[in-house]
């Protein structure tokens, strides 16, 4: 071999080494039916041409039970996979919610240091994302607890949050994601935050609607911020200055 090459070591675990690594997540949209991927600095502030599928997704990213028997018993000594399978099962029911891991563990049967363990399992074997709570309080008192994402699978919001970040990850980009909440419900289950620019707040939907489009305004006006995006299940377009619609599939 003439000169230096860069290594990449592929491993389906997030490795603890000295070295730079470059983390690689289930296949995104994206990838799967071979265009670009929308940048998060583009979220909010532009919107992308129609995407035209010249062919067909490829299936969607299913490990199947291959990864408890290689993967988990590599991080840490359980003796019944099938629990933990379970465990699996029950976290998945609680995606794109605020995490209580005792609540998890009380349906579970595990103890809370348990179900801490087995959380930083799926981390670790790229299966989650523990979604961090915004510290911008606006002199209202938030919700501090994470929200737990399933990446390959849950509900609209945690597909949604799962692309923007796998996309920026395949990148080779740590985004800076989270939700906000406060004590009162009011949510705003995205915001991203970039070097170049403020934060913009991003409602997901099944289909755009004045209901979430006027929520998304006033969480603007507290913000003090003129760009917001809304994703969809189907795309649609909402009159709302500074808003921007998106579909899924432009992810």
């Amino acid at each position: 071999m003439n000169g230096p090459r860069p290594l990449i070591l592929g491993s389906s675990l997030r490795l603890q080494t000295p070295l730079e690594t470059f983390e690689l997540y289930p296949p995104t949209l994206a990838e799967r039916e071979g265009r670009r991927p929308l940048p998060l600095e583009m979220l909010g502030r532009f919107e992308p041409a129609p995407v035209h599928r010249d062919r067909l997704p490829a299936p969607a990213f299913a490990p199947g039970r291959a990864w408890l028997d290689r993967d988990v018993r590599a991080l840490i000594n359980v003796h019944d996979l099938d629990r933990f399978e379970d465990f699996v099962g029950f976290a998945e029911t609680c995606s794109s919610e605020v995490l209580d891991q005792q609540a998890i563990a009380d349906e579970c049967g595990l103890s809370h240091r348990t179900v801490a363990r087995w959380l930083g399992v799926l981390d670790a074997c790229f299966r989650t994302l523990l979604l961090p709570a915004s510290t911008l309080d606006f002199s209202r008192r938030l919700v501090r607890s994470p929200k737990l994402h399933f990446l390959e699978s849950g509900t609209l919001e945690s597909r949604a949050v799962g692309e923007l970040y796998k996309n920026a990850r395949h990148a080779g980009i740590a985004p800076n994601l989270s939700y906000w909440r406060d004590s009162n419900g009011f949510e705003m289950p995205l915001l991203i935050e970039t070097e170049n620019a403020p934060v913009v707040p991003v409602s997901i939907a099944q289909v755009p609607n004045p209901a979430d489009a006027v929520r998304l305004r006033r969480w603007m006006d507290v913000a003090g911020v003129s760009q917001g995006a809304m994703i969809a299940e189907r795309g649609g377009r909402l009159p709302r200055k500074g808003i921007l619609s998106y579909s899924t599939g432009q992810l």
